[in-house]
Parts: structure tokens; C-alpha cells; sequence
């Protein structure tokens, strides 16, 4: 049962990574909160209205409208290269801990996930893109030897995809 509720977690992460990639790509921003509902305005009576629309009618002229400032939307927080292999670091991590990765798979995972930070530090972009072209072959012979779970299968995925979208083109 613990197995399903694990797996369920991770297929919604794969979900909002999938999602935010397709974002990143469509390059929209989302819809503010709320933009698309209607505004919570408390019910009233027929009467209650027709009361109010009756106490309220002035001969006064209305106020003019005055102009507000408009509000830029901050900009969106990069996401680096160096955050999502931290992030698919961790992924593996929990990947383990939840009986989802072989243990000895894992640590594999781990030093070549390692090993390509290495390279993007030092710049070397084409050798850290190899590294993970390693990695997501390793990732994808586990999941065929049943040392890695489809869910874990398709986060593992999902964060590499995302990963690559962020490197530089060869």
C-alpha cells in the first residue's frame, strides 16, 4: 500500500515537471490567481437589492476614474542546470529510501549525476551533456532490469528531459 502512495507522489511530480517544461516552451506566463474567477461577492436578496439600488440613486455626478499605476510581475526565477541535477540527485535519493531504486543502482546514478556537475562547473558542457547522455542510458537498462520503478522511471525521465532543455546547444 506504502508502494502505491510513493508511487502516486512521484507520478505527480513527473506531472508538474512535464508541465512546467511545456510552459517553459510555450513561453506564456500562467494566468494570474484568480484572473479566470469570478470575484466572491456575497448573495442578496431580490429585495435586499432593489433596497440598496433605491437608497443609492443621487443626482451627483460620479467620481472620475483614476488611472492606477500598472503592476509589472516580477520575473520568474531561472532555473539553472546545476538546480535540477541537485534536484534528480535528491530524486534518486528518495528513490532508495522508498525501495523504488536498488540500492547499489543508486550510487551509480549518484556518481554520474556527480560527475556531470563536475563538468558543468568547469564548463566543459559538451563532457557534462555525455555524462548525462550516460546517466540516461543507465537510468533507462535499470528500469529493463526491474531495479528501478516506472514511477521512478518517469521522474527520472522528466527531470533529464528538463535538463537538457536548460543546456546550451552543441
Amino acid at each position: 500500500m506504502r508502494w502505491f502512495m510513493w508511487a502516486a507522489v512521484a507520478g505527480a511530480v513527473a506531472a508538474v515537471v512535464l508541465a512546467a517544461v511545456a510552459l517553459m516552451f510555450a513561453g506564456g506566463d500562467p494566468e494570474p490567481a484568480g484572473a479566470g474567477s469570478a470575484p466572491a461577492i456575497p448573495a442578496a436578496t431580490d429585495a435586499a437589492v432593489s433596497e440598496a439600488a433605491e437608497s443609492q440613486v443621487t443626482d451627483a455626478p460620479s467620481a472620475s476614474p483614476s488611472s492606477s499605476p500598472s503592476v509589472k510581475p516580477s520575473p520568474r526565477p531561472t532555473l539553472r542546470p546545476m538546480d535540477v541535477i541537485a534536484g534528480l540527485h535528491t530524486t534518486v535519493r528518495e528513490l532508495v529510501q522508498d525501495g523504488q531504486l536498488k540500492p547499489d543502482a543508486g550510487e551509480d546514478l549518484t556518481k554520474r549525476l556527480k560527475d556531470a556537475a563536475e563538468k558543468l562547473a568547469d564548463g566543459e558542457v559538451d563532457k557534462a551533456r555525455d555524462k548525462l547522455e550516460e546517466f540516461g542510458k543507465k537510468v533507462a537498462k535499470l528500469r529493463e532490469e526491474n531495479k528501478l520503478s516506472s514511477a521512478g522511471y518517469q521522474t527520472l525521465a522528466a527531470g533529464l528531459a528538463q535538463l537538457a532543455a536548460l543546456l546550451p546547444s552543441r
